[in-house]
């Protein structure tokens, strides 16, 4: 149904220790662009992805390449992932947003899930560009009298999904690696 759905499935999995079926990992592989990236959803792999474009929301996108490179990173499929990696890198705005889709304005919501991938995966001289990132996500928060939370671009309102993907992001959020068991007492 799409990159996005399939690696939260996927990620769903994984955090309980199941193990998800090798057809749903192939799967989603097989969505991987030849440039590293993911779009929302490839109808048919043997063609090349699109090219990104904002306006027809097609092509290589942010949102689509964070899960999916979070997912493959947490079933240890690093080849892939780190091909992601590097296509997600290579987005980062020099405001220290990422964009939805290539040389778009960046915007809180893709920031966070990129933060998040980003701080799963851990790639060698990630150090600036998480430190960029959350400078941006300082830039468009707003005060409680603004109504509190993010705008997913400045100038804006708060948006509250922006803000649950920023949010993914700051905490690392999307880091899965098994189900864990609380103590019962905790100290």
């Amino acid at each position: 149904d799409g990159a996005f759905r399939q690696s939260l499935a996927i990620l769903g999995l994984v955090a309980n220790d199941v193990k998800p079926n090798k057809a749903a990992i192939t799967w989603l592989l097989k969505q991987q662009c030849a440039n590293g990236g993911f779009q929302a959803y490839r109808p048919d792999t043997t063609k090349a992805c699109d090219v990104s474009d904002p306006v027809n929301y097609t092509g290589p996108d942010t949102n689509s390449t964070a899960l999916a490179l979070t997912a493959l990173s947490a079933v240890k499929q690093s080849a892939s992932a780190g091909s992601a990696a590097a296509w997600l890198a290579k987005q980062q705005n020099k405001d220290g947003g990422w964009p939805w889709f290539s040389a778009s304005p960046s915007d809180s919501g893709s920031t966070g899930l990129a933060l998040a991938a980003v701080k799963a995966l851990k790639p060698s001289g990630s150090a600036s560009a998480i430190v960029k990132a959350g400078k941006y996500l300082t830039s468009v928060k707003l005060s409680c009298a603004s109504g509190g939370g993010l705008a997913y671009q400045k100038p804006g309102a708060a948006n509250a999904q922006s803000t649950a993907q920023a949010f993914t992001g700051l905490t690392a959020g999307l880091l899965v690696t098994g189900a864990q068991t609380l103590n019962s007492n905790p100290t």
